[in-house]
């Protein structure tokens, strides 16, 4: 899905009887990736959306950080691109 929608799907929703679920950042995602936690979790060798920005050249945040849970990449795409998945994350309360 793309990005927006991403990024309402993990706001919106409820799993395991837990609300308060959000995409990831950038750097929250790649640690999943080189945490063991990852075996544990239902992840695909895909490329998953994160919450944080990115700029184009004229300074528009038109853009999201993604990573990739094959290779460990990090890149960024325009927000529109509907190839990458959703891994939502709570804090721990």
């Amino acid at each position: 899905m793309n990005w927006n929608d991403a990024m309402s799907y993990a706001s919106g929703l409820s799993l395991g009887g837990h609300s308060g679920w959000r995409l990831p950042n950038k750097d929250e995602l790649v640690g999943l990736y080189n945490s063991e936690c990852k075996n544990l979790m239902n992840v695909r060798s895909v490329r998953y959306w994160s919450s944080t920005t990115t700029y184009n050249f004229s300074g528009e945040r038109s853009g999201a950080w993604h990573v990739g849970f094959n290779l460990g990449d990090v890149l960024g795409s325009d927000k529109s691109s509907s190839y990458y998945y959703v891994c939502a994350v709570r804090d721990v309360q």
